[in-house]
This record gives structure tokens, C-alpha cells and sequence, in this order.
């Protein structure tokens, strides 16, 4: 059991994806929904790169590329994008390390990358089902 999370079954509700809620055409509406919203949040990711990117990373770009981190963490898996939502969980951890001094730079840059790469390859594989 990890700290801070309680047992399974002690009354708190337990996270479900969408797809135990949702009928096939529902979750299909709401996956689509969901890509479309994360567009935008690709476009902030990418502003936030080139603010890392900078000679000093002003600290209100850690903390929104931290709160885009941690939306898309806890999001994602609901829509059943888990790989994104590990990479967004990743990058968020980063953050953290690295305001804690056990991090660098260029681990948030890279996990950062493998988010945006992330974000890109859900996209396209989705337009590539949408062509079919």
C-alpha cells in the first residue's frame, strides 16, 4: 500500500475509466472531446519548453507546467490514454525533483519532450482510426 492512498473498499470510491460508464459511441464522443482539448495543451506544453529553454526558467513557467502535468496525470487514464497519463505523471514528479534539488534541467526537458511525443503520437493514431 502506498503512503497517503487508503485500502481499496474502506468506503472511499475508487477511480473508474469513462468506458465502465459510457456506452461505446458515449466514449467515443468524449475521447474526441478529450484530444481536441488536448491541442491546447500541447500548445501551452510547447510554450513552457521555450521558457525552459531560456538562460533563467522564471519559476510561474515550473509551476504551470506542473499544474498542466498533474491535470493531464489524473485525467488521462479516465479517457484510456495511460501512456499519457504516465508521462504526464513523470514529467510532474520532475518538477518536483528538481524544485527539491534532486532534479535538473534537463530531466524536466526530456520528460517534457516525451510528453509533447506522447501527445503527438495519441493524436495521430487518432486520426489514423477516424480515416479507417
Amino acid at each position: 500500500m502506498t503512503a497517503g492512498r487508503p485500502p481499496a473498499g474502506d468506503g472511499v470510491p475508487q477511480r473508474r475509466s469513462l468506458a465502465a460508464l459510457l456506452s461505446a459511441d458515449e466514449l467515443a464522443e468524449e475521447r474526441r472531446g478529450y484530444l481536441a482539448r488536448l491541442r491546447g495543451h500541447a500548445l501551452t506544453l510547447a510554450r513552457l519548453r521555450a521558457a525552459l529553454r531560456g538562460a533563467a526558467t522564471p519559476a510561474g513557467a515550473l509551476d504551470e507546467l506542473r499544474t498542466v502535468a498533474h491535470k493531464l496525470a489524473g485525467s488521462a487514464g479516465l479517457y484510456g490514454f495511460e501512456a499519457l497519463g504516465v508521462a504526464a505523471a513523470t514529467l510532474e514528479e520532475s518538477i518536483i525533483e528538481r524544485r527539491s534539488g534532486d532534479g535538473g534541467d534537463r530531466t524536466v526537458a526530456a520528460d517534457l519532450d516525451a510528453l509533447l511525443d506522447r501527445i503527438e503520437c495519441e493524436q495521430a493514431v487518432a486520426a489514423i482510426a477516424c480515416d479507417a
